[in-house]
């Protein structure tokens, strides 16, 4: 499968699981809008359903007074 159809699967798979989530890339991270318990279901169905054999780290960026809204980056190693 090519990277982009990695990246198209993950999002088609991201949307159907959290509604309005925002999956975006930046240099081959995926970045969503997501609450704690929303990335943590997130993170188990990518692994199941589509990354399977391939570890994903989950990292938080927390809000900020220009962007006020938590933000989740999943790293695919």
């Amino acid at each position: 499968m090519s990277i982009m159809g990695f990246e198209t699967k993950i999002n088609k798979v991201v949307n159907e699981t959290v509604e309005d989530a925002n999956p975006h890339w930046v240099c081959g991270t995926l970045f969503v809008d997501v609450n704690d318990a929303q990335a943590l279901v997130l993170k188990s169905v990518l692994e199941n359903e589509v990354a399977e054999g391939v570890t994903i780290d989950i990292n938080c960026l927390k809000a900020t007074a220009t962007e006020p809204w938590d933000q989740w980056a999943f790293d695919f190693i």
